[in-house]
């Protein structure tokens, strides 16, 4: 057989598999809409990642309280995804046609669940989450801002309280001076107002305090000239020891703002912060305030594994971390990141998995399109006009279409109508089964060894089929354009 047949062999071969290939992409991602694998993926993977691995191995732990420390991890997952931040990723379009497909997929993919919906209550959920978008939502869902607020506020609160104490110690001997009492308790409700607005957000940590700074520098001043007769060098001494002039009050700030590390270590071992943050809520007297509810719903929802690894994040955010107040947004930072690599493993599995499902699914196409790679190499060898034809067609994509605009049902669409003045060998029909049948010769096997041979190579030339249909469609055409260039510069030199 001479080089330019075994390359219009080939090329033919390699036509039908990249038509097979498109085929099977557009099936298999069909098939992943319908049944939303990309988004339960994307959620097993999350409940892994907040449950310390696929089998979390937890230290003092009984695999009783493993379990229900999974299940909790599993419960943190549908808070997380109910988390507006994500919800609102899982947009579904509005319409009467759409809510009909809608209902459709939905039913589809009950069906093949079993009933076991990882989605909790809902039909389903987002396919991807930035990085940032889910280390927000799960900051905020286990409310860790929500808390550092609530303790540096109450530090504050003692803070500004013992300021006003200092200030009536040194005032002592001139508190009967209506003048001087009347200063220290517009100064002391100052002060609270601005607690108040912290409490609010307002204003930032820095911002309050240096709030609080200049509040006391008016009522120093206010004190000068209302009442001269007091000397305030003491006051100023007491206000420059207070107020210690370093950088941004960070020395101050270190005092006053818990980290987000001190924070996850204190509610694990459940002291320290953890007793300032239930006395703080104490102090909240709406009881049913929604700061207060979620705090403490918040405390009891964390599993331990989670806890184990946040902590370890918080404690590596904290030693990068530019200054107490960068704290959490340097956490958030490493959540992102945490986040990043477990998605790159999960990534993997993904493929995997979907790589195994294309291999099914060229399988089944192979069978049911009869697509016997055997077949079709004897029958490209022994029809000329047939091998010259696909060869053409083949060499006619290649020069329209480029790997960016391969697309499967386009790319079909615009060869069906070429596609129907030839007979590919493939197919049930046009007397290909009886072929296949056949011996070489073209006989139908009489013996049994012979008949079960065709019936081997049937079999054998369906999985070699399915396996190529498997290696995806742009593999077979950057194959196919590389066969095609050969060709052509081979033609160009013998012209």
């Amino acid at each position: 057989m001479q080089l330019p047949v075994i390359v219009d062999i080939a090329i033919g071969l390699l036509f039908i598999y990249l038509i097979l290939s498109l085929l099977a992409s557009e099936l298999q991602e069909l098939i992943a809409t319908l049944l939303q694998w990309r988004a339960q993926h994307l959620k097993r993977s999350v409940q892994m990642m907040l449950a310390g691995g696929s089998e979390p191995q937890l230290e003092g732990m009984s695999q009783d309280e493993i379990a229900a420390d999974v299940l909790r991890a599993k419960d943190l997952a549908d808070r997380v995804y109910n988390n507006p931040l994500i919800n609102t990723l899982n947009y579904e379009a509005a319409g009467l046609l759409a809510r009909f497909f809608r209902r459709i997929f939905n039913g589809i993919y009950t069906f093949f669940r079993f009933n076991t919906n990882i989605f909790g209550d809902r039909n389903g959920g987002p396919s991807y989450i930035p990085g940032s978008t889910f280390a927000d939502a799960l900051t905020s869902t286990l409310r860790i801002p929500d808390m550092v607020r609530v303790v540096s506020a109450k530090r504050l609160s003692i803070f500004s309280r013992n300021v006003v104490v200092g200030v009536r110690h040194i005032l002592q001997p001139h508190l009967s001076d209506p003048v001087v009492a009347q200063a220290i308790d517009r100064f002391s409700k100052r002060l609270g107002l601005i607690i108040a607005d912290y409490r609010n957000e307002k204003f930032d940590l820095l911002g309050s305090v240096v709030r609080l700074e200049r509040t006391t520098d008016q009522f120093v001043e206010t004190l000068r000239v209302r009442s001269p007769h007091i000397g305030v060098e003491e006051l100023v001494l007491y206000r420059n020891e207070i107020f210690q002039q370093d950088d941004q009050h960070q020395a101050l700030i270190a005092t006053l703002l818990p980290t987000v590390d001190e924070v996850l270590r204190d509610v694990q071992a459940k002291r320290g912060i953890y007793n300032e943050l239930r006395g703080a809520l104490q102090d909240i007297d709406d009881p049913n305030s929604k700061l207060r509810i979620n705090i403490e719903r918040a405390l009891d929802i964390l599993p331990q594994g989670t806890q184990d690894g946040l902590t370890l994040i918080a404690a590596k955010a904290r030693g990068k971390a530019q200054g107490v107040q960068n704290d959490l947004a340097e956490f958030q930072n490493e959540l992102e990141a945490w986040y990043d690599r477990a998605q790159d493993r999960a990534a993997g599995v993904y493929r995997r998995n979907a790589r195994g499902m294309s291999l099914i699914l060229g399988v089944v196409i192979a069978v049911a399109s009869n697509a016997d790679t055997f077949y079709i190499v004897r029958s490209l060898s022994r029809n000329s006009i047939l091998r010259g034809a696909i060869s053409s067609y083949a060499e006619q994509t290649i020069i329209n279409e480029t790997p960016e605009s391969l697309r499967g049902s386009e790319l079909i669409k615009e060869l069906d109508p070429e596609l129907n003045n030839i007979t590919l060998p493939i197919g049930w029909g046009l007397g290909h089964l009886d072929k296949q049948m056949s011996t070489d010769s073209g006989e139908k096997p009489k013996d049994f060894f012979p008949w079960l041979w065709v019936r081997i190579r049937m079999l054998a030339g369906w999985i070699v089929t399915g396996i190529a249909i498997s290696m995806g469609a742009p593999f077979w055409f950057d194959l196919l354009s590389k066969l095609v260039n050969v060709k052509r510069s081979k033609s160009t030199e013998k012209g």
